[in-house]
């Protein structure tokens, strides 16, 4: 089997998100020239590198590539900026990097909404909840994130309970995780690993404190059971379904990659009285200072 001769760039991280990146690219007989603007790491693919890795020239500065593929299809060159650095690393580096330190890399950056771009598992706990209205409000998201997904997106919500929740799944799926601590095992098995602290008292994140009884928080992070898929507590879609009835151009996050919600009356009501902080996670997964 041939493969076409083409040569491409995937960015697969960047040193801020949400800011201009660049890449300019040549490919020559001297090999590559490439300069950069807010990209940390990226993958170079090529046709053909039985002959040996070609040279790369990135940011001014000389990189030996090392090839990783086979002569039957596309090679690979991936690169990492260390220290304000460019080297050639092996892609088995950069899961070791992720499962070790968490970062924000292609397909792997939030915000909430981007979890359900992909296949996905709703779980709703089947313990005894830390406190009733809390509770409520969970449900009632899950039941309105099911109503928008059939009516809007014609399709029938995966849910599982917690009990049921297989190792194919979370090998395979984004976990989108209803409920508390106490109310959803899924939940308790990964709170250790997320960016907060939540107690039957009290709930801590992004340097706010709020009573747990009356707050509820939602988010997005890789996965501490599987970091290379995402865990979201207590969210579908953040934008609110009467936007369904305007135009595609409203279907666009609200809330980042984390919230703290502060709920009204018996927590059924789905729209909380006030955010009491939302925010981006910086490309490391933590609180932007």
């Amino acid at each position: 089997m041939k493969y076409p001769s083409c040569h491409w760039l995937v960015l697969l991280g960047l040193e801020k998100h949400y800011e201009k990146a660049h890449v300019f690219a040549l490919y020559g007989e001297t090999g590559y020239l490439i300069k950069t603007e807010n990209v940390r790491m990226l993958r170079l693919v090529m046709p053909d590198a039985t002959g040996g890795a070609p040279d790369i020239v990135i940011d001014d500065q000389k990189v030996v590539g090392r090839a990783v593929g086979n002569s039957v299809a596309n090679f690979n060159v991936y690169l990492q900026k260390r220290a304000g650095k460019w080297v050639s690393v092996l892609p088995q580096r950069l899961l070791t990097q992720q499962a070790q330190r968490p970062q924000k890399v292609h397909n792997m950056q939030g915000p909430i909404d981007d979890a359900f771009t992909d296949a996905f598992l709703c779980v709703r706990g089947t313990g005894k909840p830390w406190h009733e209205a809390t509770q409520k409000y969970a449900d009632a998201r899950l039941e309105r994130f099911g109503f928008e997904w059939s009516t809007y997106w014609r399709g029938q919500l995966p849910v599982k309970d917690d009990v049921d929740v297989s190792n194919e799944d979370i090998a395979n799926r984004n976990l989108i995780l209803f409920g508390d601590p106490s109310s959803n095992a899924l939940i308790a098995q990964v709170l250790d690993g997320l960016p907060l602290d939540w107690s039957k008292e009290e709930i801590c994140l992004a340097g706010k404190k709020a009573a747990a009884d009356r707050h509820l928080p939602v988010l997005i992070y890789p996965n501490p059971l599987n970091p290379q898929r995402y865990v979201v507590l207590n969210s579908g879609h953040t934008f609110p379904t009467g936007d369904y009835l305007e135009t595609n151009a409203m279907l666009f996050p609200r809330l980042g990659d984390y919230a703290l919600l502060k709920l009204e009356g018996d927590g059924a009501q789905l729209q909380p009285a006030e955010v009491v902080t939302a925010g981006l996670f910086d490309e490391y997964w933590k609180v932007a200072k």
